[in-house]
């Protein structure tokens, strides 16, 4: 079963039955007033992770792909390029990030997190999408920043990317 077909709002819907419960969200470990300056620590099942990714290692995560450079945008906030072409746009205020991704990826990540990941547009076969940096896991937001690279970079710059960075 894809990722997309378990997160479909409607999934659930039949003529005389009734949905599923809601899963239990995730409880923080602390009261928010201990978040004040902190990155949070949010607890899934068993395990844990932070969110908040630092905008300094953001960047240096998207200047270490090959071939990427940081060009300044038409409303003067960082994009990122690969080759003359966008895949990571960051607002001026350095809170979100808007990226490139596929219309069913994009679909999945806002029904998944909505408070995380919005829609932001979409043309053809891409839909970018927009994703609060602070609140977005340090993990998920690399492998879709590598993700957005690898739409947008060619072969030969895809094939220079070393395992563990992908």
């Amino acid at each position: 079963m894809s990722l997309l077909s378990r997160l479909h709002p409607l999934r659930h819907i039949r003529i005389g039955t009734d949905p599923p419960p809601d899963p239990t969200p995730g409880t923080l470990t602390r009261s928010p007033d201990d978040f004040r300056g902190t990155r949070r620590l949010k607890t899934v099942g068993t395990g844990a992770y932070r969110r908040g990714m630092d905008v300094d290692v953001l960047q240096k995560v998207l200047l270490g792909l090959p071939g990427v450079e940081e060009h300044e945008g038409w409303a003067g906030q960082p994009v990122f390029k690969v080759r003359n072409k966008s895949f990571v746009y960051l607002s001026e205020d350095e809170s979100r990030l808007h990226l490139k991704a596929v219309r069913e990826e994009q679909e999945a990540l806002v029904a998944e997190d909505p408070e995380v990941y919005s829609p932001s547009w979409a043309s053809g076969r891409f839909a970018w999408l927009a994703v609060d940096i602070a609140a977005a896991d340090d993990q998920e937001l690399r492998e879709l920043i590598t993700e957005a690279w690898r739409l947008s970079a060619p072969k030969y710059l895809i094939a220079q990317l070393t395992p563990d960075r992908s």
